[in-house]
């Protein structure tokens, strides 16, 4: 498992990813960051929690031509776990692909830069930090990413 015992607060690092996510923005796509709450306080590990957020945010960016790429998060009190989740209005995944976007090398556009190597891993660091990390089959807009963590709440 990954050490997820630094402090943070959840907001200042998504205004981090927003930020960093603008510059690779097409014209005209708008980034909309939506939080639950002004402040919270956890536990985790933002170095990974990083890495799988920004590679959500940078896909969005990649495949979305118009309308908006949407950073939001809230807490699932049964659950006790944090939600974020990257909603786009892009070219969406097809439903029969869904799955296969987390397999080592897919790449469902070959015309498309990168390895295929980038939702694996981002699933393998979810799952490492205690959590997952899906696509939500019910969003056709575009395509929804969800990535649920423990929510280690830090005072």
């Amino acid at each position: 498992p990954i050490p997820i015992d630094t402090k943070v607060e959840i907001n200042a690092l998504c205004r981090q990813w927003v930020e960093k996510a603008k510059s690779s923005l097409k014209p005209g796509v708008e980034l909309v960051y939506q939080p639950e709450q002004d402040e919270l306080h956890l536990y985790t590990n933002p170095g990974r929690l990083s890495q799988v957020v920004s590679h959500l945010l940078h896909n969005s960016a990649r495949f979305t031509e118009k309308g908006s790429i949407t950073l939001s998060w809230h807490i699932n009190p049964k659950q006790r776990s944090l939600v974020i989740s990257v909603t786009d209005t892009g070219i969406g995944i097809p439903q029969d692909k869904q799955d296969f976007v987390f397999e080592r090398f897919a790449k469902l556009n070959d015309f498309s830069q990168g390895t295929g190597l980038g939702l694996p891993i981002c699933r393998i660091i979810a799952e490492k930090l205690g959590g997952s990390l899906i696509i939500d089959k019910t969003y056709t807009k575009g395509c929804r990413f969800i990535l649920t963590l423990p929510l280690i709440k830090a005072d």
